[in-house]
């Protein structure tokens, strides 16, 4: 699988379940934290190209996954 990007904020349960199953697959990904790197709602809903109202977003590779529920999804349904 490509690199996994994993954009989200601190406290976030989502966000941190997308982190573990990540490490649990061992797949390569990297995690930015939104609010560390200053990185508005606008910036992110750019870098989706669509209306964002969560996190996390996930891309694999280029290609924007959607939230943690998505990217489970395509996971464990071998959608990647």
């Amino acid at each position: 699988m490509e690199p996994v990007i994993i954009y989200g904020k601190p406290d976030c349960p989502y966000c941190e379940m997308a982190v573990k199953f990540c490490e649990e697959r061992d797949f390569a990904f990297t995690y930015i934290d939104i609010f560390a790197t200053g990185m508005t709602v606008a910036d992110l809903q750019k870098k989706v190209g669509q209306p964002v109202r969560t996190v996390p977003q996930i891309f694999v590779g280029k290609k924007h996954v959607g939230g943690y529920t998505d990217f489970y999804k395509a996971v464990t349904e071998n959608l990647l």
